[in-house]
């Protein structure tokens, strides 16, 4: 009673100081999205008094188990890919030895990971003292940053794991120190986030914060539930009814509205905290079972192109390359699917880089089948709708193409809808340019600001452009037909809404051609009056332009850009504007056009992506209404 009680006041005392500090500090741009219109959120709740019936007492229990490390051991013994993993990460863990202490909780939690599967593989005594340094380096901080509240949920975690999986190396004194922290520092300024504080807002947001901060909570709740069990009842009963609205944009397929980027930071995060449930209680209440969580792993599989560049939108580094991704053995164990693993496994063993802890925490064994055996074509539905097409899984200078729909206030989004990306002869020629910094006054401006920064508005982005106005900020785009896994699969996107101040109707419609080795993109318009359009892409390549052909090169490989419509259309190039010196800079980025000056009543312009190498066919030659594509 007298710990509860304690715990109220100081949760009342961190509700009155940070509501004056947030009113004396800018506060962060809060984005509120709509609820996903293909799906309702979860309905999870559970009794406080019933969240801890079935806790494993002894520690580690967080991910990782006593039980686990037998099993890790004893199969080692004769499966060699696992073996494998488990002297990569012993030899890491070594050379972290070597190196000093880690900077910041990031740094902290992954070697961590590494010194404590070391140490329980091998039971080594030379792991701990550098956890333990980067531990009390972290409890050191008076105030792990509570407004911007991602900093105290990720040292939740690195507090939680590395007392969770080092306790029976820890003297009493230690433990009682460690624990003291981060109840002071994460779990109480964590419940007050629950009860009002107003750094709060990530448990109503359907965004990554909300999936990370909830995620960090229960870890570090979690660490510390046999001796402190009030944190973990109260923070794991509100997670449960917070974290299903960030969940819940998944579905109906999987998709994330955020872009590929801020899916793996968001779905890590989930990922680790249903694990740490599962470890820890048995279960995660159900909220691995989200709509289309499932299926997520295939669409950071199919956004991949066949260069391996991630397909770019919203707020994340251009041309992403693939790195090794534990969540697709997670995944692969979690819903009985050995694909994701066998990918995976592939996937570490062409490209020689290194497997994590996580590999061998949610290791399962690859079944030693080929892995190319899923379709080429995804349409993957949702708020952020999106589909890609491929001529090969294996093929790098296969064609590729991925588009995108949705809405323009999506968190991090930008005004980019029907952006598309394209590869060809084993290069990425038309890409999003990425993020700016967030620095930048008024970045997270939705409703203003924002759309005055070059990467953010439509002028970077390969849309069409009217009049040289930005898309309607506040408009929706559904993909909607698609005909995929066939000789020349398409999409069509509906952009009427994006463009309704000047056209009634528009559509962008998309198709691999030649076999899968060419790519088409025709827009449709029916212009209200008489306007200009500007249909426009963003290329690293050089340009050499002869009328309606222009010759992209890059890295000494070519493809062609031939209009097919308008008849007289000729296309023209620009170098990117020279941005103020606080934006990140637009060296070598030139944009490929095609204007079309007073024009009115209906426009269509079909362009064909070909190696310079072949010649058109005579189909694609041929102009057919995107009604009337089959």
């Amino acid at each position: 009673m007298i710990r509860m009680n304690k715990m109220k006041m100081l949760l009342a005392l961190s509700v009155c100081v940070w509501t004056f500090k947030c009113i004396a500090q800018d506060a962060p741009v809060i984005v509120v999205t709509p609820e996903n219109p293909f799906s309702k959120a979860q309905k999870i709740i559970v009794k406080p008094e019933n969240v801890l019936n079935t806790l494993q007492h002894e520690h580690p229990r967080l991910i990782l188990t006593k039980k686990r490390i037998e099993e890790l051991k004893h199969q080692a013994l004769t499966d060699t890919v696992l073996s494998s993993y488990i002297k990569s990460v012993i030899k890491q863990a070594n050379d972290q030895l070597l190196k000093p202490e880690a900077k910041g909780h990031r740094e902290a939690l992954n070697r961590e990971l590494l010194f404590g599967l070391a140490y329980h593989l091998t039971d080594d005594k030379r792991y701990y003292p550098p956890v333990l340094k980067d531990l009390l380096n972290i409890c050191a901080r008076q105030d792990w940053g509570w407004i911007h509240f991602l900093d105290p949920a990720e040292s939740s975690i690195a507090v939680g794991i590395g007392y969770d999986w080092f306790y029976d190396c820890f003297p009493d004194s230690t433990k009682a120190y460690l624990k003291h922290r981060l109840i002071n520092n994460g779990l109480i300024p964590g419940l007050a986030a629950y009860e009002g504080a107003p750094y709060g807002w990530f448990s109503y947001v359907r965004h990554n914060w909300n999936q990370v901060c909830n995620s960090g909570l229960v870890v570090g709740s979690l660490a510390i539930a046999e001796t402190d069990p009030e944190y973990a009842k109260q923070i794991i009963t509100h997670a449960l009814e917070s974290e299903p609205l960030a969940l819940n944009e998944y579905a109906p397929d999987g998709a994330y509205p955020e872009g590929t980027g801020y899916w793996g930071f968001g779905t890590s995060f989930s990922v680790n905290g249903f694990a740490a449930m599962n470890t820890a209680l048995g279960t995660d209440f159900g909220l691995s079972k989200a709509k289309g969580f499932d299926q997520t792993l295939y669409f950071t599989l199919y956004s991949r192109g066949t260069t391996g560049f991630q397909m770019g939108y919203a707020d994340q580094s251009p041309k992403g390359p693939r790195y090794p991704n534990s969540m697709f053995l997670w995944a692969a164990n979690r819903f009985n699917d050995q694909y994701l693993a066998d990918n995976e496994h592939a996937y570490l063993k062409q490209s020689k880089k290194l497997p994590s802890p996580y590999h061998i925490l949610y290791y399962k064994a690859p079944s030693g089948n080929s892995v190319n055996t899923i379709p080429l074509d995804r349409f993957f539905n949702g708020p952020v709708p999106v589909v890609t097409m491929r001529g090969s899984w294996t093929d790098k200078n296969a064609a590729f193409i991925g588009l995108k729909g949705g809405y323009n206030q999506v968190n991090h989004g930008h005004l980019d809808l029907g952006n598309f990306e394209i590869d060809l002869e084993g290069e990425r020629w038309l890409y999003d340019i990425g993020s700016d910094h967030y620095e930048l006054n008024g970045y997270f401006k939705m409703d203003s600001t924002r759309w005055n920064y070059y990467r953010c508005n439509s002028k970077s982005h390969n849309v069409p452009m009217i009049d040289g106005e930005n898309q309607n900020i506040y408009a929706v785009s559904k993909i909607t037909k698609t005909q995929l896994n066939n000789g020349s699969p398409y999409a069509i996107a509906d952009l009427s809404e994006v463009y309704n101040k000047s056209c009634s109707k528009v559509e962008r419609g998309v198709s691999l051609t030649d076999e899968r080795k060419s790519i088409i993109v025709q827009d449709e318009f029916t212009l209200n009056g008489t306007h200009d359009i500007e249909w426009g892409v963003s290329t690293d390549a050089t340009i050499s332009i002869k009328g309606n052909q222009a010759t992209l090169t890059q890295n000494g490989k070519k493809i062609n850009a031939i209009i097919i419509s308008p008849a007289n259309a000729i296309f023209s190039q620009q170098e990117a504007p020279v941005l103020s010196k606080e934006e990140k800079s637009t060296s070598g980025i030139r944009r490929l056009l095609i204007p079309l000056k007073s024009v009115k009543g209906k426009q269509t312009i079909k362009v064909l992506f070909i190696p310079a190498d072949k010649q058109v066919s005579p189909s694609n030659k041929t102009l057919i209404p995107l009604q009337s594509w089959n």
